[in-house]
């Protein structure tokens, strides 16, 4: 192959914002979406020689879209479900990627049973709804990315459109514990489920800045409730008064953590 019939299949994957307009015109819904989401989540340096042959081979009529789509959410719940899982950073994949394209020829079927080795596992349905459950996620690299799908599913629910990006994080919890009165075991508890999953919101710029350091008081949740745009907030504020809460505590957080796990199990599903 010479290195010239690339140049496409590269500018597909081309890091940046304009990424969208580099997509072909007459690649599926799905295949673009899919795209899309690895440009979102961030994909190792080491996968682009695999995804660009992907794409080559799709132009060349020679692998059909919908396959390749379904290759593309393999790996994406493989990267998302480590990352989470395991921590990690997207380092270490050379040594599956350099491989993936002569072992499988872009087939999906192939691509799960060959991607994962003895030291880069897919983690299983539990391992990764564990980990949703006790990891923190704030200020990972792909945690804004997870923000905005549950973001996007919510939406999606209510038929609406995402119409803005995730600009920030906000700590439903606050971030310091001043005025909480937390003996002991109850500070130990706030500071393991500070950062999980279950205690994050997506939020403007501008009204995290208001919010600020505040606890979930009556008028705090009033004013997320005028003010906030995204679904996911008014999503957990329903959940908020349904419950009859009071106030926002560690167990509350680890129980809105494993709806989330339950949900991410079906958006990144392992596949097997």
């Amino acid at each position: 192959v010479e290195m010239r019939e690339y140049i496409p299949s590269y500018f597909v994957w081309l890091e940046g914002e304009q990424y969208p307009v580099r997509i072909p015109e007459n690649y599926s819904t799905e295949l673009t979406q899919k795209i899309g989401h690895l440009h979102q989540l961030g994909f190792p340096g080491t996968a682009l020689p695999f995804l660009m042959r992907c794409v080559l081979e799709v132009d060349r009529e020679n692998i059909d879209q919908a396959s390749v789509a379904r290759t593309f959410s393999i790996l994406e719940s493989f990267l998302i479900r480590r990352s989470i899982a395991y921590q990690e950073e997207g380092s270490g994949y050379h040594a599956i990627f350099k491989r993936l394209w002569t072992d499988t020829n872009g087939d999906p079927e192939l691509v799960r049973e060959k991607m994962p080795t003895t030291t880069k596992v897919f983690p299983t349905d539990e391992t990764f709804a564990k980990a949703i459950c006790e990891v923190p996620i704030y200020g990972k690299r792909f945690e804004k990315y997870c923000l905005i799908q549950y973001e996007q599913s919510v939406r999606d629910a209510s038929l609406e459109g995402l119409e803005r990006p995730v600009e920030t994080t906000d700590h439903i919890s606050p971030q310091t514990p001043k005025g909480l009165r937390l003996n002991a075991q109850e500070r130990e508890e706030f500071l393991a489920t500070l950062h999980l999953w279950g205690n994050l919101l997506p939020m403007s710029k501008k009204l995290n800045s208001t919010k600020s350091n505040r606890a979930i008081t009556p008028q705090l949740r009033s004013e997320l409730a005028r003010e906030s745009d995204f679904a996911t907030t008014k999503q957990f504020l329903g959940e908020f008064d349904a419950g009859g809460y009071t106030e926002w505590t560690a167990e509350l957080i680890r129980q809105r953590s494993g709806r989330i796990a339950n949900w991410a199990l079906q958006r990144w599903p392992s596949f097997t």
